[in-house]
């Protein structure tokens, strides 16, 4: 039986992954026949459209209240059938420009980039989510959904009710195959590789070389800022991803004004409104990069000509359609609800224009603005640039400082050799590129600066620390992808050295991500010995080595290469439980062995309700009020909704005296105490019969 429900979940894990893959490459295809593009813009349209295929079918069902593991199945091979059945009949063939084959130093830097999404890859399978944010309310979302097959709001918190939740959508479709939170960080890899494949063609865009933009890429995918949102249910990387993506997308249909660069640009307007509430500014700033761009070359230029391919309006209209559908329905979706449901499309965030009160709400706006840098940050106090300074070292760390080098390799080589100034004309649209990601970088640090709970949220009484200083980073992200893209430019305008350069940023990467784990560590030593392993096969014997040389080199490398195999597996095999245990405690299995499938377990005053879903995410889960202060009512609404376990805390000074709390913990009272870890986590109290 085991055997059989291992099949069933890989196979609707394939099924899920899959499915949009025919619908993806027949679009991609379509708009590729008009526009031209290269290989990596062909692999990033792909990706999009994949995501907002996905995201799309989650809204419909979760719209609809049939967001279940058999409607879910049905829909995705009913898409890979259909999409399947379409790409058989099309009557053109299918053409993809082949990639340009690497030359020795970015094959390395792309066996680099792809070894550390392996590393990733083991850890989401191995290391449960444990960040605040995702405890809080992403993960509850995610196991909501996963139960209820709806999209209704847990009651606990105001703030985040009204929030945009199609990345978590996204999440969840990943947890239905193994009804578990195996892959539940899935999409966060997908958006990790995204951002970079962004970034990548932004910079090549504006005319990068292509060693400097892998090279960029990869100490920016190696920020210790990043690589903590990879293992998350956070969306500040989803976002960055898509951001990033709508640049490319932007510029380009800046300069084509062709439907085919129109319609992933529209798309990944949507994505960015529907990850985040910050993406309606983001998404904005798409929207008016592509009009400014489009509206100067059609002023140097004149009107656009017909795009090769397109024999009729008809042709160039339906991209602009379903990109404005996709646009509404990915972007719109949330806001739409909280119209209708609240009136007022930011949930319960009061919205102001000056002083005219647009929509009310419980959330006030000053409120918002309290936790924003631009008013937290004092730039006359020392205390906060030492703290600004040390979280810097600590989130960005290394690969910051090659980044920096990058950029600054520009003014040092136009001070140091004055024969540069000659090239300047034959680099012209690398320079317009690097004053355009010059303006932009400034005006994202404007964004960031201003970007609610930048700063704080309150909990450290509106005073600026250290740590959420340095958290709050990752809400900076798209500013760091654009200063990538600086990097890149500035590299290549400088001519800097693609080798040497390209030796310095690998070997910055794997100190930065050797230093976050042991694991990591011998991960990289088994990478490295493999590297090595492959340059001495491939290195030429005449004059250099005899094949007993070789064998005398080799044996040692085999031995240590066993020997890491050996460490790296065991630790998999044993860590893969244990950290589920040692980070989430014992509370999850003791629901799982208290209560059966289906059943409901009330919570109050508690960030941590994800964990009382069980470990297959398949109990209920519903909220109590803290202030609810009469014995017989709550025992009568609890009976109601045939609820028999609570759970309550971690409780905080603020909390130990409200009233559901003095009902709970009554020795003499209607509950029991069935389970208390420790002051971290959730107690458990059942109703007594």
């Amino acid at each position: 039986m085991d055997f059989l429900i291992t099949v069933w979940s890989w196979l609707f894990l394939s099924v899920v992954v899959a499915g949009p893959i025919p619908s993806s490459i027949l679009l991609t295809t379509t708009l590729t026949r008009r526009v031209r593009p290269g290989f990596t813009e062909i692999l990033l349209t792909l990706v999009i459209f994949w995501v907002a295929i996905q995201t799309a079918v989650a809204l419909a069902l979760g719209g609809a209240g049939r967001l279940t593991a058999i409607t879910l199945f049905a829909v995705e091979l009913l898409l890979l059938a259909i999409g399947g059945v379409l790409l058989l009949w099309r009557r053109r063939p299918m053409v993809f420009p082949p990639p340009a084959l690497p030359s020795r130093t970015q094959f390395v830097t792309l066996a680099t980039l792809a070894f550390l999404g392996l590393l990733l890859t083991g850890n989401i399978l191995i290391q449960p989510i444990t960040d605040y944010d995702s405890l809080f309310y992403h993960l509850p979302f995610v196991a909501h959904v996963h139960g209820s097959g709806d999209l209704s709001m847990v009651g606990q918190f105001n703030g985040v009710r009204g929030y945009p939740y199609s990345w978590e959508l996204l999440s969840t479709l990943f947890v239905f195959p193994f009804s578990s939170d195996l892959l539940i960080a899935a999409p966060n890899l997908i958006a990790w590789f995204l951002f970079g494949l962004g970034v990548y063609t932004a910079a090549r865009l504006c005319g990068a070389g292509r060693q400097h933009s892998l090279s960029a890429i990869l100490l920016l995918l190696s920020l210790p800022i990043v690589v903590d949102q990879v293992n998350s249910a956070r969306v500040d990387l989803a976002l960055a991803a898509f951001f990033l993506a709508g640049l490319f997308y932007a510029v380009r249909f800046g300069q084509t004004g062709a439907a085919g660069h129109a319609l992933p640009w529209l798309i990944c307007i949507g994505l960015v409104c529907g990850v985040k509430t910050s993406g309606l500014v983001y998404g904005g700033m798409l929207v008016a990069l592509g009009l400014a761009v489009r509206a100067g070359t059609v002023y140097r230029s004149g009107p656009a000509r017909p795009v090769p391919g397109e024999r009729g309006k008809s042709e160039a209209f339906w991209p602009w359609l379903a990109g404005i559908g996709g646009l509404l329905l990915l972007g719109g979706f949330w806001y739409g609800r909280n119209l209708v449901t609240n009136g007022n499309p930011l949930g319960d965030v009061e919205v102001r224009l000056g002083e005219l009160m647009l929509f009310a709400g419980s959330v006030p706006a000053d409120e918002l603005r309290k936790t924003t840098l631009a008013v937290m940050f004092d730039l006359a106090n020392w205390d906060h640039w030492s703290g600004l300074a040390g979280q810097t070292v600590g989130r960005l760390s290394l690969p910051l400082v090659m980044l920096l080098g990058m950029v600054l390799a520009l003014p040092w080589r136009a001070i140091t050799d004055a024969r540069r100034r000659t090239d300047r004309s034959q680099q012209q649209d690398g320079w317009i590129g690097l004053a355009w990601m010059g303006f932009l970088l400034l005006l994202l640090t404007l964004v960031y600066w201003v970007t609610p709970f930048s700063g704080d949220d309150g909990t450290n009484e509106w005073l600026l620390s250290a740590s959420w200083l340095g958290q709050g980073f990752r809400f900076a992200l798209p500013m760091l992808g654009c200063f990538a893209v600086l990097a890149a430019l500035a590299a290549s305008l400088a001519s800097l050295d693609e080798e040497w350069s390209a030796r310095a940023v690998i070997a910055a990467s794997l100190i930065t991500f050797a230093a976050r784990s042991w694991l990591y560590l011998a991960a990289i030593i088994l990478y490295l010995l493999v590297l090595a392993a492959v340059w001495l096969i491939r290195r030429p014997a005449q004059g250099r080595t005899s094949g007993m040389e070789k064998w005398a080199i080799g044996w040692p490398v085999g031995v240590v290469f066993c020997s890491q195999v050996v460490v790296i597996l065991n630790a998999l095999q044993s860590l893969h439980d244990v950290r589920r245990l040692d980070m989430y405690g014992a509370l999850p299995r003791v629901v799982e062995q208290q209560t059966l499938p289906g059943d409901t377990i009330g919570y109050s005053l508690s960030h941590q309700s994800y964990l009382l879903y069980g470990p297959r995410l398949d109990r209920r889960v519903a909220y109590l009020p803290a202030d609810i202060d009469d014995p017989v009512a709550l025992r009568e609404h609890l009976e109601r909704h045939d609820i028999s376990l609570v759970a309550i805390g971690p409780l905080y000074p603020t909390t130990r005296d409200l009233p559901i709390v003095a009902l709970l913990t009554d020795p003499d009272g209607d509950f029991e105490l069935v389970f208390a870890d420790d002051d971290a986590r959730p107690a458990l109290y059942r109703l007594r019969e």
